[in-house]
């Protein structure tokens, strides 16, 4: 519904959802909250949205866009572990004529048994039946409490199968990061910072070393230039916000590229890419 307010902002792309094949109404509330001192989010949403037709619809009005739009996909919470194939394929079907890419989602910690998915043979699977119904690219968004190995088999294994890229990371079921916490949903916001960042450097120095070409998105604590900055030195070729903007406002988008700007001229680097993994 925001889209083109959004694109006003100045983002250069956008990422919608997530979306599900029916709609749901989500978990009960309260289910958002903020960590004013450690400027983090906490939240237990659970893919509230009003289902694939009814998004869909209104991407149809605005299709194609001045800038990409990505729809992150998961299952209903209703849907069976065994069955949950058949929800991503549905809406990969539905999105192929109205996005320009997926971000497959099976990291979010509000749907219960979500994260169980994560690992390779589900994967493998998910990603071979995908590829057949959607030509333009998917991206893998993993959680950042996976241990870094298991991390790096599941990148490989969404690479391997025909995933472009990978999304690093969704939030984290670390409470001890926050002083406040409740015993539920995901962290975001700077505390996530730290994890986020190694998530990202890891797999940017895996795909270096075997000379494998992917596009990573950072994602998690970015909320300016200088965040922002380290990731596309350590392998980013693009970052995404989304706590940072309750906490610094929507001028936080204008920020981070105009420090982008300067801090590239002030190290001699003529584009943005030319600064895309420099610290590994």
């Amino acid at each position: 519904t925001m889209v083109e307010s959004l694109c006003a902002l100045g983002f250069s792309h956008l990422e919608l959802g997530a979306v599900t094949p029916l709609a749901q109404s989500g978990n009960d509330k309260p289910r958002l909250w903020r960590h004013i001192q450690e400027e983090s989010i906490q939240n237990a949403m659970g893919f509230n949205n009003e289902g694939v037709s009814a998004v869909n619809a209104r991407l149809k009005k605005l299709f194609p866009f001045a800038i990409p739009l990505g729809v992150n996909i998961g299952k209903n919470k209703i849907t069976p572990q065994e069955e949950a194939i058949k929800d991503y394929l549905s809406l990969a079907r539905n999105f192929t004529q109205t996005s320009d890419y997926l971000s497959i989602n099976i990291s979010s910690p509000n749907t219960p048994n979500l994260r169980d998915l994560q690992n390779s043979i589900f994967v493998q699977e998910l990603l071979g039946e995908l590829c057949k119904v959607y030509e333009k690219p998917i991206y893998l968004k993993i959680s950042p409490d996976l241990e870094i190995d298991s991390a790096l088999s599941l990148v490989e294994a969404a690479l391997d199968n025909g995933a472009k890229g990978i999304i690093a990371t969704n939030t984290t079921l670390d409470y001890s990061l926050v002083m406040q916490a409740q015993e539920k949903g995901g962290i975001s916001g700077k505390v996530l910072a730290p994890k986020s960042r190694e998530m990202l450097k890891q797999i940017a120095l895996m795909l270096k070393n075997k000379s494998q070409k992917a596009t990573l998105i950072s994602v998690g604590g970015i909320a300016d230039a200088q965040e922002a900055y380290a990731r596309i030195r350590l392998g980013a070729n693009l970052v995404q916000v989304f706590s940072g903007m309750i906490f610094e406002g929507p001028s936080i988008v204008c920020a981070i590229n105009r420090g982008l700007k300067q801090i590239l001229e002030r190290d001699g680097f003529n584009h943005i890419s030319e600064a895309v993994g420099v610290d590994l």
